[in-house]
């Protein structure tokens, strides 16, 4: 299966803002090293100061676009999807087999206009600034009847009747599970009527 250089980014910032980019960049570079090396500018980790300037490297690449970019990624590939194996890559053949397309958009602005509906829907809204209900509204506008949205929310819209007219449940308040933050959530499922 050909993984592509705009899924490999997705996935490896997904992964980084769940845990930290030094990480990212530590694991990759480890099986890097492995599986042979090669002439990228990457340093072994136990070498000083080689998770900083690994981690600049490879999340400059990332974050180029250029074509020189995509071929020091397309070396790294290898690496990659072996540190991906253990953490993301079964999420990353999901995306890449079901040919699923990505929005970069502003969310809101786009739900207004898509004509696309949908069945099922699992989202993790921005909660500052009274985001998250807006965000949980409109992904529910295109919902289809019958279909189900999930969201992790903040821990405050336990109980609340945000979605007039769904069937709702919450799950029991999540504690300190998100790294780097002390926040406490909670997950609505919920269905629309048919």
């Amino acid at each position: 299966m050909e993984i592509n250089y705009e899924a490999i980014c997705i996935e490896l910032r997904r992964w980084a803002n769940a845990t930290k980019r030094e990480t990212v960049a530590a694991e990759i570079t480890q099986h890097y090293f492995e599986l042979g090396g090669g002439d990228l500018p990457l340093y072994p980790i136990e070498a000083p100061g080689a998770t900083h300037n690994n981690m600049q490297n490879i999340f400059r690449w990332l974050d180029s676009g250029s074509r020189k970019a995509k071929v020091k990624i397309e070396a790294l590939k290898p690496a990659i999807l072996k540190a991906l194996e253990q953490r993301r890559y079964g999420t990353l053949q999901y995306l890449v087999a079901r040919a699923l397309t990505v929005q970069q958009a502003d969310f809101i602005k786009w739900a207004e206009f898509t004509t696309e509906r949908f069945d099922k829907v699992v989202m993790n809204p921005p909660f500052s600034e009274g985001r998250a209900k807006a965000h949980v509204e409109s992904a529910a506008s295109l919902v289809n009847r019958g279909g189900r949205l999930v969201a992790i929310l903040p821990a405050s819209f336990k109980g609340k009747d945000i979605l007039p007219g769904w069937n709702i449940e919450w799950s029991e308040v999540i504690c300190n599970e998100f790294a780097n933050t002390s926040i406490s959530v909670v997950i609505l499922s919920s269905n629309k009527e048919v």
